[in-house]
């Protein structure tokens, strides 16, 4: 099967282990697989202009830092200041975020101290330059309670400069949505699969599964009120599910096969 996605809006580049994907103006790369640190470091390009723009990095005996040239940003609590502030889903991040930008190491979980400890999908709120252009973007991990361990899952920015973006949001463009936005007529869960999704549908509907490069990869019918279909055949990334109805409007979720 090699029938491609029909979305000119949906732009896919593969770098280094991770999925780059722009969607009209937000620039989003999924970490995949996740990336473990612990006692070292991982940088971050977020524009892929070849300058590391942040470094998470954990030190034994120490914790969990962000690492960040001058000029660059991290969004810190007004009270107490000197520590990265930890984001949930659909925070503002921009020209109104209150930033810290003298550069260097910025604790989020160190010495026992901090507001990532058992962090479990929360985000960093950053800012970072290229040119005489500012952007804005986020950085969602997980870090174990001790701060022996930090995962960085994924990240995005607005490549709009000067523009800001919600925490966690991926951008929605020609159908897609991201994964907190749900058409009442379909459901899929979970987001993050091992072998088996589910589909809550008003109806019946047609499925279709996309893998990250537009390529189908699975066909299925979906009834009403539910089906589950079985994944365990896919390989571990990002895939895309489409749901069109007996009137053929279409809905998109985005998945991840662990």
């Amino acid at each position: 099967m090699n029938k491609k996605m029909k979305n000119s809006a949906l732009v896919v580049v593969l770098c280094l282990g991770t999925y780059t994907i722009s969607i009209a103006q937000i620039v989003y790369t999924d970490v995949n697989p996740n990336q473990v640190v612990s006692n070292g470091n991982f940088a971050i390009d977020m524009d892929n202009d070849g300058t590391v723009d942040f470094t998470i990095k954990q030190t034994n005996g120490i914790g969990v830092e962000i690492d960040l040239p001058a000029g660059n940003g991290v969004v810190i609590p007004p009270n107490p200041p000197g520590f990265a502030d930890v984001l949930s889903c659909q925070t503002s991040v921009g020209s109104s975020s209150n930033f810290y930008v003298a550069g260097g190491s910025v604790p989020m979980y160190a010495y026992g101290v901090g507001y990532w400890s058992n962090a479990t999908d929360k985000s960093l709120g950053v800012k970072f330059t290229s040119g005489a252009s500012t952007y804005y973007g986020w950085i969602r991990l997980d870090v174990n309670a001790s701060g022996s361990t930090a995962v960085i899952k994924d990240y995005a920015y607005n490549s709009q400069s000067g523009q800001s973006i919600n925490t966690c949001y991926m951008g929605s463009q020609a159908g897609i949505q991201d994964e907190t936005i749900r058409e009442e007529k379909f459901k899929v869960y979970p987001t993050v699969f091992d072998t088996y999704i589910t589909i809550e549908s008003s109806a019946s509907a047609k499925c279709s599964i996309y893998n990250y490069m537009g390529t189908l990869v699975k066909e299925a019918p979906v009834f009403y009120p539910k089906t589950s279909l079985g994944l365990m055949d896919l390989n571990a990334g990002m895939y895309f599910v489409t749901l069109v109805d007996q009137s053929g409007n279409e809905s998109v979720f985005r998945i991840i096969k662990e």
